[in-house]
């Protein structure tokens, strides 16, 4: 099992940050893994809301589901997400900073499946260092604004 945890303050409102974090649109800006993703179904978000596309491991293209688990508006959002490499269990919570900023932190576990768990020290690597540069990405995107 692989755990990460990281924290940022990042210099906007508690409501632009949430808002844009649970955009799913966000993500394939500064997931460079993520190929595409939809939002199933197309209704305001909630628990059970999910996003299904395609993930580029390594040059093999893998479908992923990620789940919305836990929805607590401007405090909390947990997912869960999983394809045939790994799952991951994560969550991101909001600690407003003042009236202009937020405190971010992001918890992560992640299990590596299958023929890629025998790579499992490298992804341990990989994803610590994919997880910071994603998270260093959310901050400076947010700050920069729409």
């Amino acid at each position: 099992m692989i755990k990460h945890t990281f924290s940022e303050t990042i210099d906007r409102p508690v409501g632009t940050v949430w808002d844009w974090l649970t955009d799913p649109e966000n993500t394939l800006k500064i997931e460079a893994s993520a190929i595409e993703l939809t939002k199933t179904p197309d209704a305001p978000l909630k628990v059970g809301s999910s996003w299904e596309g395609n993930l580029d491991l390594e040059g093999e293209k893998l479908y992923t589901v990620c789940e919305l688990t836990e929805l607590n508006v401007h405090k909390k959002m947990a997912f869960r997400v999983t394809n045939a490499a790994f799952d991951i269990v994560g969550e991101y919570q909001f600690e407003p900073q003042g009236s202009s900023a937020t405190k971010v932190t992001s918890i992560s576990q992640a299990e590596i499946l299958g023929v890629y768990k025998e790579m499992e020290p490298m992804f341990a690597k990989e994803f610590e260092r994919d997880s910071q540069a994603e998270f260093q990405a959310i901050k400076k995107a947010i700050e920069a604004g729409p």
